[in-house]
């Protein structure tokens, strides 16, 4: 049985901008935010993960592209108010 709920806000183009995760005592648990993080093709370039139960902790993702016909992911960059930062790149 899953004990959680979440609630999505979404633009006028149907793109997710806010995720809250809340537990069974209507707590809020988590926050994903994609708030001012899409360019205006709809490419996603930024997005948060706030963690409020626990350690509570925010990480950060900013996302870098390579432009040829399309975009190509190469490198995402996070950063975190608890854990260490990191880069995943893509070749």
């Amino acid at each position: 049985m899953i004990n959680e709920r979440r609630t999505s806000e979404y633009n006028d183009n149907g793109q997710l901008l806010k995720q809250t995760a809340y537990n069974t005592s209507n707590v809020v648990t988590s926050i994903l935010d994609y708030t001012n993080g899409y360019d205006t093709v709809g490419t996603v370039l930024k997005y948060t993960v706030q963690v409020t139960q626990g350690t509570a902790y925010t990480n950060t993702y900013n996302y870098n592209y390579l432009k040829y016909d399309t975009y190509k992911e190469s490198v995402i960059n996070a950063t975190s108010t608890y854990w260490a930062p990191g880069n995943t790149t893509s070749t």
